[in-house]
């Protein structure tokens, strides 16, 4: 069924759309892939965000959508009549697959394939699929099944069960790939993965690693700040913000740590880079004594101090921003009676813009972020963002705006060559004491967006695509765990 709005001339201002096909009479021999493709590729000639609100271009990615249903549902009816079932080819072309793998969540590595004669042992009863296969990621061998067991065996170190999945492209010419998708979507494995061999020398993966990273992100979390001596401390900013042991998981509620992390890290460096640009003095992480919401008479670290003009800001998830007022209130407070006010009092922070947006390094994921009014007239002092979903995703980005490119490359590096040294810290020191605090900082942020979900994708893009989803989240724990004091 099409839906369109129109204006008062006629002309489209909006269309969508909603598919359902049949599951029986001529149309019963469709697999659920070949349904997903169908109703997938509809959706996004309909909702293709690139397209420019100008006359007739909504009417014709209406027509383009409808003649492509047009197409594929003929084509199904003659393919599902009796006589002509079994000379109708089932499976999808690799472009077909390759769409379909984009827009369902997967990812890609570049891979050679070598060989399907691989004999898997016998007893691993939670890795399914095609088993067989020997492939190559850059000059590094890799067989699928071999990875699998080695996810399993060490999530069972973590208490976490595992469940890992095979197909290729020819998957779709039978019930496996269909199987499969079933099988991946009602598994009730704490961590699961689903590898597609592409036949055009790419592997695709899925996953859903989110309890591994709430497990690893957990081991640097002690809730609590210790209890710290008041005399002699001043007012200063520092660079707490990179170290996730000080966080507490409700402070981003509903996403992870991760998320939280970049998001701080997003909002801030902008800031900073706002306050260069108009000549203020801007510090990030503000050290107040007393200033603690978790532990009283402890220091609380305020997001973000314009000393200039005397701002503090606090940053805070939109569903958490009543939280932060309170913050912010206490902060100001205690700024106020043990921080220089020579200049000036400090007060609830205003210089942000109400609605700003950001790069994400997740695909299909919008970064937004608001200066909270709280009914009260742009009130100020808490900026509160939150990650819109999109219905379909975009092309990932390379990198995040927030962070060089350089940065990722070189967590890519010292990610890459701890997995292939088997884990040796040695490496982590050496990389510490080669490189400025700068760098070390960024590499931190970036792991632990890497552990906490957000940021495994465009890291993996960053380096070479040896490195495998649970190794790179490993490895950047064990960075974390020891860069961070």
């Amino acid at each position: 069924m099409f839906g369109k709005q129109t204006d008062s001339t006629g002309v489209y201002t909006k269309i969508w759309v909603a598919v359902k096909l049949p599951e029986t009479g001529r149309l019963s021999c469709l697999s659920e892939t070949q349904r997903k493709l169908i109703k997938t590729v509809v959706y996004s000639k309909v909702n293709d965000e690139n397209i420019t609100k100008v006359p007739n271009i909504y009417w014709a990615k209406e027509k383009d959508a409808m003649d492509y249903l047009t197409k594929r549902i003929i084509k199904a009816v003659d393919c599902c009549d009796l006589p002509y079932r079994e000379s109708c080819s089932t499976c999808l072309g690799d472009d077909e697959i390759e769409f379909l793998l984009t827009n369902d969540g997967f990812f890609e590595r570049n891979i050679s394939i070598v060989s399907q004669d691989y004999n898997a042992p016998p007893g691993h009863l939670n890795i399914h699929g095609l088993l067989n296969y020997k492939l190559q990621i850059g000059s590094d061998d890799f067989i699928p099944f071999e990875e699998m067991v080695k996810y399993d065996s060490l999530m069972q170190t973590y208490g976490l069960t595992f469940e890992g999945f095979i197909t290729d492209n020819y998957s779709t010419c039978s019930e496996e790939f269909d199987n499969i998708d079933s099988m991946f979507s009602n598994t009730t494995a704490d961590v699961k993965v689903w590898w597609n061999v592409s036949s055009t020398g790419k592997l695709w993966e899925k996953n859903d690693v989110f309890k591994l990273g709430e497990k690893l992100g957990n081991t640097f979390i002690d809730g609590l700040e210790e209890f710290q001596d008041i005399d002699n401390i001043e007012c200063h900013g520092t660079k707490r913000y990179a170290q996730p042991k000080y966080l507490n998981t409700s402070d981003f509620s509903p996403y992870t740590i991760g998320d939280g992390i970049l998001a701080h890290y997003i909002i801030e460096t902008y800031y900073l880079k706002f306050g260069k640009s108009i000549n203020a003095n801007v510090e990030v992480e503000y050290m107040i004594p007393q200033a603690s919401t978790k532990v009283p008479y402890n220091v609380g670290y305020a997001d973000i101090v314009n000393l200039t003009s005397r701002e503090i800001f606090e940053i805070k998830t939109v569903r958490s921003a009543n939280a932060g007022v309170k913050e912010v209130e206490l902060y100001i407070e205690k700024a106020n009676k043990f921080c220089d006010t020579s200049t000036g009092k400090f007060w609830k922070g205003k210089s942000y813009p109400h609605n700003l947006s950001f790069p994400w390094p997740v695909p299909g994921v919008k970064f937004i972020t608001y200066l909270h009014d709280n009914g009260k007239a742009k009130e100020g002092g808490v900026i509160t963002y939150k990650l819109d979903k999109k219905p379909l995703q975009p092309e990932p980005q390379p990198y995040t705006v927030a962070i060089p490119e350089s940065y990722w490359k070189k967590a890519a590096k010292l990610i890459e060559d701890l997995i292939k040294s088997s884990f040796n810290t040695q490496l982590i020191l050496d990389f510490q004491n080669n490189n400025s605090d700068d760098i070390i900082r960024n590499v931190v942020i970036i792991c632990v967006g890497v552990v906490g979900g957000a940021a495994i994708v465009t890291l993996l893009s960053s380096g070479t695509s040896s490195m495998g989803t649970i190794p790179t989240m490993m490895a950047a724990s064990l960075i974390i765990a020891i860069l961070v004091d």
